[in-house]
């Protein structure tokens, strides 16, 4: 489970060195299963679903699954808005369902 703790992910620079933490988490890690928890986050850019799309391709491209769970209804709703809940990225409540689902 990774849990993002800063609250507002809108500054450039925090985003980029966010995509490359997650990017080498999982060329370090070669974790099956990542979970992304969004319990905290009240504020997030594009460049925040541009780092989670590329999370998304690095995890594919292993075979290895990845889900998001606990956003707060304004930021699943951005999701939603651009046809990315349930089909291309897996969403989950909570932390619980989430990991259930794996």
């Amino acid at each position: 489970v990774l849990s993002l703790t800063d609250s507002d992910l809108i500054e450039r620079l925090l985003t980029f060195e966010l995509q490359d933490e997650l990017v080498d988490f999982v060329a370090t890690e070669s974790p099956d299963k990542v979970l992304v928890n969004f319990g905290r986050i009240r504020r997030f850019s594009t460049e925040t679903i541009s780092a989670l799309l590329k999370l998304r391709k690095r995890m594919l491209d292993r075979n290895a699954a990845l889900k998001l769970c606990d956003m707060s209804g304004d930021i699943r709703e951005v999701f939603q808005i651009m046809n990315l809940d349930g089909h291309v990225l897996e969403i989950h409540d909570s932390m619980a369902e989430a990991l259930k689902a794996f």
